[in-house]
């Protein structure tokens, strides 16, 4: 890494060490939901499977297993899933 870096910067070089070190490992979603750069990182894909995807806010977390939910009525499903 250089020098000097700011803490902006520091972050964006130690993220990106960390997509290289970690690739295939699944721990890059995490970084990026606790980092909050999650929409900027994960581009629209397009392949046979999906023709277009664009990530939405609600993506960055998992949802509450329904039966949870269900099961408990002071539980309430994660507002960005609701």
């Amino acid at each position: 890494m250089a020098a000097g870096l700011g803490k902006d910067d520091f972050i964006a070089a130690v993220l990106q060490e960390r997509s290289w070190e970690l690739y295939a490992e699944g721990d890059r979603w995490y970084d990026l939901s606790r980092t909050n750069t999650f929409r900027q990182m994960v581009p629209p894909a397009v392949n046979d499977v999906y023709k277009t995807r664009s990530p939405q806010p609600r993506n960055q977390y998992f949802p509450i297993p329904q039966n949870e939910v269900n099961a408990n009525n002071l539980l309430e499903q994660n507002p960005a899933w609701k």
